[in-house]
């Protein structure tokens, strides 16, 4: 998702979250059964969270593992698992958008894949902390996923540059 060493920040700031926030308000009211799939993917997300904090606790160990086989144990796991699951739930939003008539299916399995992401994003240790976030966050932001990386490459995050 981002080039090594570089920092992932898929979160807003400032007038760019406010902006954002009145326009998804906006799509809420206008958007075919929007409002009803970022209620399921909410609860979806509530549901699952004892799960993914565990799994986040069971990572704990898994990361000092990770590190003394230099980070390149769990790389597979990056590669069949976590990689293609976030690209589900960001595919899954564009779908979204892209197809309205496949919406219903959507809100349906949706929700399921952004729980099963949440869960395995969080157990399988990541060497930078900053990019896990961001997956959880892509997923949380479910059918919006796409969107968000949209209107940042577009707008900018409003963070201050450092």
């Amino acid at each position: 998702m981002s080039p090594a060493g570089q920092s992932v920040d898929v979160s807003l700031h400032g007038d760019s979250l406010e902006a954002w926030e009145a326009w998804v308000a906006s799509l809420q009211g206008s958007e075919w059964l929007l409002a009803w799939a970022m209620r399921l993917n909410r609860a979806a997300v509530m549901v699952s969270l004892p799960f993914w904090l565990i799994a986040q606790l069971i990572s704990i160990p898994l990361t000092f593992i990770s590190i003394l086989a230099f980070g390149h144990l769990f790389l597979p796991f990056h590669w069949l698992v976590v990689r293609p699951l976030t690209y589900l739930v960001v595919w899954t939003s564009e779908m979204w958008t892209a197809a309205p008539a496949s919406r219903p299916v959507l809100l349906l399995m949706g929700p399921l894949f952004v729980a099963v992401a949440m869960i395995m994003i969080s157990l399988i240790p990541d060497m930078n902390a900053d990019i896990r976030d961001s997956r959880r966050f892509l997923c949380e932001l479910w059918p919006l996923s796409q969107r968000r990386l949209r209107w940042i490459a577009e707008r900018g995050s409003g963070r201050a540059a450092s």
